[in-house]
């Protein structure tokens, strides 16, 4: 439990950082695709040795319809459809409708897909967090942004996937490294297709965004924390896992207040105390009465 909570503690600060640089650089040249591109090349170079050597081995676990399934939720089309949202949308928008939708949906697929039926604590973690978020989210989803509410479907949309993606790993039992490999060197095709698209745009980005767009989209988030998003899934369960990625809200409106310059109410301040309550609720086990 405890490591496992350590790996997703990990994953709540580097995703934090990952929706304010992505919003940053979504409004200029490194728009989605190029961002998506970059992810690929990041993380599918770095693991392509170890695919290399152990593809006969989760081929004949998974099957490519398996693999191509988890790429298809988690990778180019997930960053692509999400980095568009922010391109609409502040990133505290993002890193608020997207987390907190994860939970739901990972609970509700959870139960229907591997039969994890939540307990009642865990029901009114997650009913608390969807408050804490929503007080979060609200100023802005509610028109103080003209225009932000087109961010909306794609954050939604993101949040479905990601969720599928978790529940899927659990259902197939694939580790944590061997889902990671998976999905970033299946990811490696997209990006030629970017180059034939729109490769040019990376040419016209100073090199040092593409660095650390490279680094953080890459290394960073489409690895390490890739696989240890997988790992505390192994070792927490699928809905438990999910519902502490509802700490990225309160990470990334407080960055956003600090490095973006994004307003941050009493609001949001009262949704972030209710968000930290819910995901303890949900996430430490639960007292059982003793004879």
């Amino acid at each position: 439990m405890v490591r496992g909570l350590a790996l997703g503690a990990y994953c709540v600060l580097v995703w934090s950082g990952y929706v304010i640089l992505a919003r940053s650089s979504a409004t200029g040249v490194l728009g989605g695709p190029e961002q998506a591109s970059l992810r690929a090349i990041g993380a599918g170079l770095i693991l392509l040795p170890r695919f290399l050597f152990t593809w006969r081995r989760l081929v004949a676990q998974q099957g490519w319809p398996r693999m191509l399934a988890m790429v298809l939720v988690a990778g180019p089309i997930y960053t692509l459809i999400f980095i568009t949202g922010l391109y609409f949308a502040p990133a505290s928008h993002g890193g608020v409708i997207t987390p907190s939708s994860v939970p739901t949906i990972t609970t509700l697929l959870a139960w229907a897909w591997l039969g994890e039926r939540p307990t009642k604590q865990r029901v009114l973690g997650l009913a608390v967090i969807f408050a804490g978020v929503a007080c979060i989210g609200w100023d802005g989803v509610a028109g103080a942004n003209p225009g932000a509410w087109r961010g909306v479907p794609f954050f939604l949309v993101a949040a479905s996937l990601w969720a599928a993606f978790t529940v899927l790993m659990r259902r197939w039992r694939i580790s944590g490294l061997d889902a990671t490999t998976v999905v970033s060197v299946l990811s490696l095709p997209y990006v030629p297709c970017h180059a034939l698209w729109r490769g040019e745009r990376l040419l016209q980005a100073p090199l040092s965004e593409l660095l650390i767009q490279l680094a953080m989209q890459g290394p960073l988030t489409g690895v390490l924390a890739t696989f240890a998003y997988a790992r505390a899934v192994w070792l927490m369960g699928a809905t438990r896992t999910s519902t502490i990625t509802a700490m990225v809200p309160v990470c990334t409106t407080l960055l956003a207040w600090a490095v973006l310059d994004e307003k941050l109410a009493t609001l949001q301040l009262v949704g972030m105390s209710l968000a930290v309550a819910g995901i303890m609720a949900a996430v430490l086990p639960s007292r059982r009465k003793t004879p």
